[in-house]
């Protein structure tokens, strides 16, 4: 897999091409979290964080907000408001239902 190009798509808001590449390439949510950690940690970018919203409004799942409040809680913690919607996204995953009880320990951290 070219993860360079899977994340030049994203860079460039090619959102549904990026999708097809992960579905073409099998990639799944584990190591698509590990791609996206280390790209946002290298680009700085929002569009990552973008990206994985583009994938939640398609599919909702709980491996998908945690994806996401990783990387405003890690790698993209500097931008404005990132720890406001983490809390958002965190809210949202506990909605769910779904047994991570450590990521709803996490959402205590920050209120």
């Amino acid at each position: 897999m070219d993860r360079e190009l899977f994340i030049s798509l994203i860079l460039k808001g090619e959102y549904n091409e990026a999708e097809l590449y992960l579905t073409s390439n099998k990639i799944n949510e584990d190591e698509l979290e590990n791609i996206l950690m280390y790209a946002a940690y290298q680009e700085n970018n929002i569009s990552i964080y973008t990206f994985v919203v583009n994938l939640l409004l398609k599919d909702e799942t709980a491996k998908l907000h945690q994806i996401a409040c990783g990387l405003m809680s890690n790698p993209l913690c500097f931008i404005e408001g990132a720890y406001l919607q983490l809390i958002t996204m965190q809210k949202e995953q506990c909605k769910l239902n779904h047994p991570m009880l450590l990521q709803r320990n996490y959402f205590y951290f920050f209120i």
